[in-house]
């Protein structure tokens, strides 16, 4: 399986400092360990952008430019995926988007604002909670429904303890190959209204 791997930060950097042990793992979000699951990641060549806007924009053509094909997108955040999750949601982005979250998802006092925040989460199929407080927490803002979410893996808040990158990444394997190896279908199949 491939897929395109976002980063809110320069990622081939860190993964040969990561080689080098100069760099923990953890914040890779399980790249270390998608090679020997079969994963394999296009990494996103990232560019720093003071305007979310042009960040935004930036991301998008970068993602849209991609000629290696690909199953799913993965991002670490949704931060600078907005424009792709909004075409996901129209759909005019076909590849399955999978995220990490976080923080919980919250409904907002604004009903116009709610609306297109809903709208939005309709783009994303899987997100990964660090716990199952955030996920119930999001579960309640009525945005998101309960086949979209899960717990990545579980980590203390203060400390991050050594095979947490291990763990991600074999919570990742879990998830990218299903039952019929096909995360994509998988997806597309459990995918819901919320």
């Amino acid at each position: 399986m491939k897929i395109y791997y976002y980063h809110t930060r320069p990622i081939q950097e860190a993964l040969d400092e990561w080689k080098n042990h100069l760099h923990p793992g953890h914040i890779l979000y399980g790249l270390t360990h998608f090679s020997k699951h079969g994963i394999h990641p296009i990494l996103h060549h990232y560019r720093h952008f003071a305007s979310r806007i042009r960040f935004s924009l930036y991301n998008f053509f970068e993602i849209i430019r991609c000629k290696e094909p690909y199953d799913l997108l993965y991002g670490t955040s949704f931060y600078g995926l907005e424009l792709i999750i909004f075409l996901r949601a129209f759909g005019l982005y076909r590849k399955p988007i999978a995220i990490w979250h976080h923080q919980a998802v919250v409904r907002n006092f604004n009903k116009l604002k709610n609306l297109i925040s809903r709208f939005y989460y309709r783009g994303i199929d899987q997100m990964f909670f660090f716990s199952q407080t955030l996920i119930e927490d999001s579960l309640k803002s009525g945005k998101v429904n309960a086949g979209q979410v899960q717990v990545g893996v579980q980590v203390h808040r203060a400390v991050l303890t050594p095979g947490v990158e291990t763990a991600i990444g074999d919570q990742l394997q879990k998830v990218f190959h299903t039952v019929d190896g096909d995360l994509a279908k998988s997806i597309c199949r459990n995918r819901a209204s919320p």
